[in-house]
């Protein structure tokens, strides 16, 4: 009696093990699968940061403006990939961000932890020995019982800046944003500029390739006026053009 209760047990034990091992297997797989389709349907290259066993949890396929490694070269690279591809110049942009970027963190509350993004662009060469400037988005979304950042979300874009650095950290629940730097060594704190519905009627329209004339006869205004929200809209920005402006309001979040 005892030998076969032994052996239920043992049996019992093995097959919970074996429940626990496909069940986490399953969800490793469901994550998977989430961030392959959000890869084909975002812009942008997403990586799952592993910080606690310094590895990537999830690599997508790149495209070759960024890197010809294969995915398993990646990982065996592990989170120096960045900065393997990264020029010699803009080294120091990537060892900034890993010097800071836990220390930024550590001041913010344990909800606030998960909702700041930290944003930067960085330069590499592609096949063609051609500069690419890139940004990186880091958003947290996994922290230990201590609050340390276990797992974070990492999507690797071509830059609409024109220069690389623009360390920024910022959340969608928060009108601040904390620009780092480089120069001083600090973080400086700003407001996150807001448009008006004209002045986002104008920027839109202009971002679908309308003339100033098709613009004018959609919004209601006069050409003059629709001028104006444009002009209004690169000073409120500090921007010199369009494209600056959309390089800003993609990165805050504005459109």
């Amino acid at each position: 009696m005892k030998t076969m209760l032994k052996n239920y047990n043992s049996a019992q034990t093995s097959d919970q093990i074996n429940f626990l091992t496909n069940d986490k297997k399953d969800c490793n797989d469901s994550v998977e699968k989430t961030l392959r389709g959000i890869s084909r349907t975002t812009y942008g290259n997403v990586f799952m940061i592993n910080y606690l066993e310094n590895r990537f949890d999830f690599i997508p396929v790149l495209p070759a403006y960024i890197s010809n490694l294969t995915t398993a070269d990646i990982s065996k690279i592990g989170l120096d990939f960045l900065k393997q591809i990264s020029t010699s110049e803009d080294q120091k942009i990537l060892q900034a961000v890993r010097s800071i970027m836990f220390k930024f963190y550590q001041n913010l509350s344990f909800n606030d932890r998960l909702t700041h993004t930290l944003n930067f662009d960085f330069h590499t060469v592609n096949k063609e020995n051609k500069l690419i400037l890139l940004n990186c988005k880091i958003t947290p979304v996994q922290l230990t019982d201590s609050g340390s950042i276990w797992r974070a979300v990492c999507n690797l874009t071509l830059s609409l800046n024109k220069s690389s650095g623009n360390i920024q950290i910022s959340s969608a629940e928060s009108e601040n944003i904390f620009l780092y730097d480089l120069k001083q060594n600090r973080w400086k704190k700003s407001q996150k500029k807001t448009l008006t519905p004209k002045e986002l009627d104008v920027f839109r329209y202009y971002l679908q390739g309308l003339s100033i004339q098709e613009i004018a006869d959609i919004v209601f205004l006069s050409v003059d006026t629709v001028k104006w929200h444009r002009r209004k809209l690169l000073e409120k920005l500090n921007v010199a053009d369009l494209n600056e402006a959309l390089a800003y309001a993609v990165t805050n979040n504005l459109i």
